[in-house]
């Protein structure tokens, strides 16, 4: 178990180191999604006859995180590509 942890730490420290800025703005983005989403509160999804409530921040961090990423890459494609 012990490797697995190492092999998982050293591959997301490699990630970080070759693509920094992707990394950070996605995190950016969670952490501003879950600010968002918990001030809000639920939202309700109602699908086939059927709803049920779902935390906000959840949703909201999905897409922070989506949008933090993709200004990441582009970030990341404008400094690499200098």
């Amino acid at each position: 178990m012990g490797d697995k942890i190492k092999r998982t730490a050293a591959a997301l420290r490699g990630f970080r180191r070759s693509r920094p800025r992707e990394f950070f703005w996605s995190i950016y983005g969670i952490l501003g999604g879950v600010l968002v989403g918990a001030s809000i509160g639920g939202i309700g999804i109602a699908v086939l006859g059927s709803a049920f409530g779902v935390p906000a921040f959840v949703i909201f961090a999905i897409i922070g995180g989506m949008i933090g990423n993709r200004v990441g890459v582009e970030k990341d494609r404008a400094t690499l590509g200098k």
